[in-house]
C-alpha cells in the first residue's frame, strides 16, 4: 500500500471513529458544540425510518428535538462502515424518553 492509499485508510478509519464517537456520546448539552460537523458536511442528507432531511442545520435541529428530553440513548453499531465508498450506516439505537410511552 503506498502513502497515500495508507493516508486515505487512516483518514476513513479516523471519520468511522468520529462518527461513532457522535452517536455515543451526543445530548441536548453538546449538539452545538462541533461534534455534528466534525462528522457530517454542510450538504448532509439524513435518512431514517420517520424523516429525510437535506442540509446539516436541518440535521442539528432535528437533533435538538430528538434530544430535548431523552434520558438515556445508546447505538449498536452492527457494520463497518468503509468511508472510502459510502456514507450508510447499519445500526440500533436504544432511547428512553419521558416523552414516549413506555420510554
Amino acid at each position: 500500500m503506498d502513502n497515500e492509499s495508507s493516508q486515505s485508510m487512516e483518514q476513513a478509519e479516523n471519520l468511522v471513529n468520529d462518527f461513532k464517537t457522535l452517536y455515543q456520546t451526543l445530548n441536548a448539552k453538546n449538539i452545538h458544540d462541533g461534534l455534528i460537523q466534525k462528522v457530517y458536511r454542510d450538504d448532509i442528507q439524513f435518512k431514517d425510518s420517520f424523516h429525510e432531511l437535506d442540509g446539516i442545520d436541518a440535521f442539528t435541529k432535528y437533533c435538538d428535538s430528538v434530544y430535548e428530553n431523552v434520558v438515556y440513548s445508546t447505538f449498536d453499531f452492527h457494520d463497518q462502515i468503509d468511508l472510502r465508498r459510502a456514507s450508510d450506516a447499519n445500526l440500533d439505537n436504544e432511547l428512553r424518553t419521558p416523552t414516549i410511552k413506555w420510554g
